[in-house]
């Protein structure tokens, strides 16, 4: 995903702490960072 593993680990701790643990949450949390990392990466940045 990001250029830096804390990055992701930050991320999934965010995740974890905003939900009960539950894929389907965890997924709805991490969706947007998903396509935001990836719009970044089609930009070039």
């Amino acid at each position: 995903m990001g250029d830096k593993p804390s990055d992701v680990q930050a991320a999934e701790a965010i995740g974890m702490r905003a939900y009960p643990f539950e894929e389907e949450n965890l997924m709805t949390f991490l969706t947007p960072i998903f396509a935001w990392e990836e719009g970044r990466k089609l930009l070039g940045l």
